[in-house]
């Protein structure tokens, strides 16, 4: 399972971009526009202007449901995630 996300959009064109957010569950083959951190460690999973994938929505949801805090949502529960509109 492919677990590095592809860019598709530059970041600096994803960061100034119309974005919406939508229900993480249904965010397969959209295009991230916000930085999904996990902490601990601190390392992005996602930044704006990559593919969010199949694998990457399953792991996101696994940690979902551990005891993780996340950094740079706006939705701090990662129930809903931002990208491009």
């Amino acid at each position: 399972e492919q677990l590095i996300p592809e860019v598709i959009v530059s970041p600096r064109d994803s960061w100034f971009a119309a974005k919406k957010s939508i229900p993480l569950k249904e965010a397969e083959n959209a295009i991230c526009g916000e930085l999904v951190v996990p902490y601990p460690p601190g390392i992005p999973l996602l930044c704006p202007g990559e593919l969010i994938s199949a694998p990457v929505i399953r792991l996101l949801l696994h940690l979902r449901e551990q005891d993780i805090n996340w950094q740079g949502l706006a939705d701090p529960e990662l129930k809903t995630i931002r990208v491009l509109a």
